[in-house]
């Protein structure tokens, strides 16, 4: 879902490359969580982190834009856990997840950041923007937007730059 996201090649602005959706539930943790039933909205900030599978995204805020109310939405749409401010989410409840304020995902050796991540379940697309950025050993890839098309294992940069590093250590630090 979410996560599935981020690794372009670096061989040009489309690219076929890209793992599929990490299996499990998506787990959620803040400091703090809004639940806003009438607008269809679990908004959680500070200090985010989203979890599924080997993936983990951070970041300031992020708003998960449900089919239903939270309490509706195939009855179990949200379930708390331990702690304050954490949920597992039902993804087939979820229409969108936008994250916002130094978005960062990390997968293995592969990590992206951006200003602004937005993730739609419908289509299984996520569209960086902000500064977006993706790097691994080897290379760095940057642009003013990045799609990724999850379902058809591609990628696609807009006003894009590519850096191939010959030291394929050289490039795994990012920002």
């Amino acid at each position: 879902m979410l996560m599935g996201l981020l690794w372009a090649s670096a061989a040009a602005a489309e690219a076929p490359s890209m793992p599929g959706h990490p299996e499990g539930p998506m787990a959620i943790s803040s400091r703090s969580m809004t639940v806003k039933n009438l607008d269809h909205r679990i908004i959680f900030d500070r200090d985010v982190v989203v979890k599924k599978g080997d993936m983990d995204l951070q970041a300031d805020r992020v708003e998960v834009i449900l089919t239903a109310p939270p309490n509706e939405a195939a009855g179990h749409a949200l379930s708390a856990l331990p702690g304050a401010g954490g949920a597992m989410l039902a993804e087939d409840n979820v229409e969108r997840i936008e994250a916002n304020g130094r978005v960062k995902v990390v997968q293995g050796g592969k990590t992206a950041t951006a200003d602004q991540a937005v993730y739609h379940n419908a289509d299984e697309t996520i569209v960086l923007t902000g500064r977006p950025e993706t790097w691994e050993d080897g290379y760095r890839i940057q642009g003013s937007r990045i799609t990724i098309l999850l379902k058809e294992q591609r990628s696609v940069v807009e006003e894009s730059r590519v850096v191939i590093y010959p030291d394929e250590g050289s490039a795994s630090g990012g920002p």
